[in-house]
């Protein structure tokens, strides 16, 4: 699930992806198909597919500053931003 997720994560599949990780969590703790998953991914310690979304983003951004632009190279304008990617 996390191959190319950087990629995947704002696709429009990624409700069918996060759809399926909850169908495998209730098969995995033989919970009801209606009820939330919540308390089990928390159980399990796994991250639903929107936060390992997140994660992977901030890593890709994190591991490879120095490809992002900040705010201050994109336009001239003063603003207390222009420090930001």
């Amino acid at each position: 699930m996390t191959y190319e997720i950087v990629i995947l994560g704002s696709s429009s599949y990624s409700i069918n992806i996060f759809r399926l990780q909850k169908q495998i969590i209730r098969i995995i703790m033989d919970a009801r198909s209606r009820g939330s998953c919540t308390e089990f991914f928390k159980k399990l310690k796994i991250l639903p597919f929107h936060s390992q979304c997140i994660i992977s983003l901030l890593l890709f951004v994190v591991s490879d500053k120095d490809y992002h632009k900040v705010n201050s190279e994109t336009h001239i304008i003063n603003t207390s931003q222009n420090s930001n990617l």
